[in-house]
């Protein structure tokens, strides 16, 4: 193989290897972003759930507080 054949092989390989970094990099960003999604979900969730059950203990108190029960 000639100098010229080796040089376009060695960088072919090297953008192959940064295009591959490239996708490694999307496909964490895509999981890290998917990670955050779902544990913004369950703060939601436990944030809702400790609402409903400080307006029951307000309500069971008698302090008139609105009883949402629809989650």
């Amino acid at each position: 193989m000639s100098i010229d054949s080796l040089n376009m092989v060695n960088r072919a390989e090297e953008r192959g290897e940064l295009i591959r970094q490239q996708v490694q990099g999307q496909l964490a960003t895509k999981m890290v972003k998917a990670a955050t999604q779902s544990a913004l979900a369950q703060v939601e969730a436990v944030a809702e759930s400790v609402a409903q059950t400080r307006a029951l203990m307000d309500a069971a108190q008698g302090r008139g507080t609105q009883v949402n029960t629809t989650a």
